[in-house]
């Protein structure tokens, strides 16, 4: 079993802007597909969930990242979580890009 390193709710989330209605966009990104980000963030006005696959220097980056977009500091209901990657990893190519929602 491998256990990796988490940091959850890495930016600031605001759980009070969603309702009990609201479907949650649920996916994954590693530190090479952050530039579907923005574009995801303006297909989706809902709440995300976000795990981000990454080293810490690609999580300082992406704070900087964040911080400088104008489309995601605008956004409160998207959590990114944070999973820390030690050294080198192999991704499932099975799981890359697949989205899911969640009711």
């Amino acid at each position: 079993m491998i256990v990796h390193r988490t940091h959850l709710y890495y930016l600031e989330y605001d759980n009070e802007s969603v309702s009990a209605s609201d479907v949650t966009l649920v996916t994954q990104l590693s530190a090479d597909r952050l530039q579907m980000l923005e574009l995801l963030c303006n297909h989706w006005p809902g709440p995300i969930s976000l795990a981000l696959y990454m080293s810490d220097a690609e999580a300082h980056q992406f704070l900087r990242y964040a911080r400088q977009s104008p489309i995601l500091a605008s956004r409160r209901n998207v959590a990114y979580h944070i999973v820390y990657k030690d050294g080198v990893s192999v991704i499932n190519p099975y799981c890359r890009g697949r989205f899911s929602l969640v009711n």
